[in-house]
């Protein structure tokens, strides 16, 4: 499936999706049945949180198709709001082992911002060899060079925290962990082990794409009394199943000890989402709520 977009630009004014404020709940729409009570909470506000390497290109154009008026998404780096609690909050996820091969091979490619701050000796399109020193660079920090590397948090996870993390959380910005200084970690391995699932309304995994955005779209407009085009979201999603990668099958790149330190690294990862092997994009798509 096309989950290889483009990394998430730097700011709110980058975002290319439609953003809708929340006072356009009276804009008029066809309107289906709906859950009263849940209506009552959420209304017809919808969020969408980006992580980069997850389907997020295409997530704009289900959403384009899909005809709803009261969107807004959150660009990558920029945390869940306040008001976000009072809106069904939609997220994406990957398999750790297929996200640093898809991030990797998009930098190799020199394509998206984070290639600019990629070694060039590190930027070798499907060489498995160059993506295993590849995988330690992106995890080392200038500010913490005796941090050990495999004990984490690795990259994805520091991401996916900023992501889906309320902003009243304080964390750190974190485009690169190079940047990150030893406290700053300690910060992300708080939130990751205290993380609740349930920030986040409906989790779409890219293993498991097409059926985990009707999963989220039916929820959504169960709640909210929305009706979906879903001649249209369809339409958009049999033409998702031909953009193809074009890199190597994620297998190829990782060897023993390559698995074992995203395993190791990316811990809370494979906890929260259930990921029992590394490059089996359809593991499990539910994750289950973090430990109290």
């Amino acid at each position: 499936m096309g989950t290889d977009d483009d990394e998430a630009q730097r700011s709110d004014t980058d975002d290319d999706e439609a953003q809708r404020s929340d006072t356009d709940d009276d804009e008029a729409q066809r309107s289906v049945p709906h859950d009263d009570e849940a209506h009552r909470l959420y209304g017809s506000r919808l969020t969408y949180s980006k992580l980069s390497k997850t389907g997020t290109k295409t997530m704009g154009l289900v959403f384009s198709a899909a005809g709803l008026h009261n969107l807004q998404v959150r660009p990558e780096f920029s945390p869940l709001r306040a008001q976000d609690q009072r809106r069904f909050v939609i997220g994406t996820i990957r398999n750790p082992c297929e996200w640093y091969v898809s991030l990797y091979s998009y930098c190799a490619a020199e394509r998206g911002w984070f290639h600019l701050e990629t070694p060039s000796s590190l930027k070798r399109v499907n060489d498995p060899k160059t993506f295993r020193k590849w995988l330690r660079w992106v995890s080392h920090s200038e500010k913490a060079p005796s941090r050990d590397l495999v004990a984490g948090p690795g990259l994805l996870s520091v991401r996916f925290a900023k992501a889906f993390t309320y902003e009243m959380a304080g964390l750190p910005e974190a485009r690169a962990l190079m940047y990150l200084s030893k406290n700053a970690f300690h910060q992300y391995e708080k939130a990751l082990k205290t993380f609740d699932a349930s920030n986040v309304d409906c989790w779409i995994h890219t293993g498991n794409f097409a059926e985990g955005v009707r999963e989220c779209l039916r929820r959504y407009e169960g709640i909210s009394g929305v009706a979906i085009d879903w001649n249209r979201v369809e339409k958009v999603l049999r033409g998702q199943k031909q953009n193809k990668s074009t890199h190597k099958p994620c297998v190829s790149f990782f060897d023993e000890q390559a698995e074992a330190f995203v395993r190791s690294a990316d811990a809370h990862m494979f906890r929260l989402f259930n990921f029992t092997s590394c490059c089996d994009a359809a593991d499990a798509p539910e994750p289950q709520r973090a430990a109290a």
